[in-house]
């Protein structure tokens, strides 16, 4: 006889596998503004690693714990690489082409979007020396190299009227950033 507890209902269970902590900052952020439909409940897990999405995507739709299972994560540099192969893993995994509807990114890094909330900017670059005058001109953050305070400060000017503002002005972004939309 199983010993096993029936998994809990998983109907309104949205899962988002994070790159790193930056991505998962950012997702919290969105979920303490409120910026989703409150009838899904949003969670995020920190890969700490672009190589190591495909085996924790993978985990947790064994799971069965959730109705949609979404990556957020850079590209990388050029060539991408790393994220070619991660993608190639979670196709592998399905054993068909699913990674084009799963993998959310951003290119050239997640700042890209962070900053969208406070001005129009294009980074050109994933360094963070090189985007710090950027980051100190729109939030205030000085010399910014991703410490854990540095992050908090920035997305914690992150509201629900700039992200609705971002949402509008920056269309095209929304396939990155907005899951379970209001």
């Amino acid at each position: 006889m199983a010993n096993k507890l029936p998994n809990a209902s998983n109907e309104n269970n949205v899962l988002i596998v994070c790159e790193g902590a930056e991505e998962c900052d950012y997702i919290n952020r969105l979920k303490a503004c409120g910026v989703w439909n409150k009838n899904f409940s949003v969670h995020t897990k920190d890969a700490k690693s672009i190589s190591n999405i495909s085996a924790m995507y993978s985990y947790y739709y064994k799971t069965n714990n959730y109705k949609l299972i979404v990556i957020f994560c850079d590209t990388e540099k050029y060539p991408y690489n790393q994220f070619v192969a991660m993608k190639q893993k979670i196709d592998k995994f399905h054993d068909k082409g699913v990674a084009d509807q799963v993998v959310f990114f951003v290119n050239p890094c997640t700042l890209q979007v962070v900053l969208l909330h406070f001005d129009a900017v294009k980074l050109i670059s994933n360094s963070k020396t090189d985007n710090a005058a950027t980051v100190e001109r729109l939030t205030g953050v000085k010399d910014y190299n991703a410490t854990e305070q540095q992050r908090k400060a920035i997305v914690n000017k992150i509201t629900s009227q700039n992200y609705a503002e971002m949402k509008t002005t920056f269309g095209a972004v929304e396939r990155y950033i907005h899951l379970c939309a209001k």
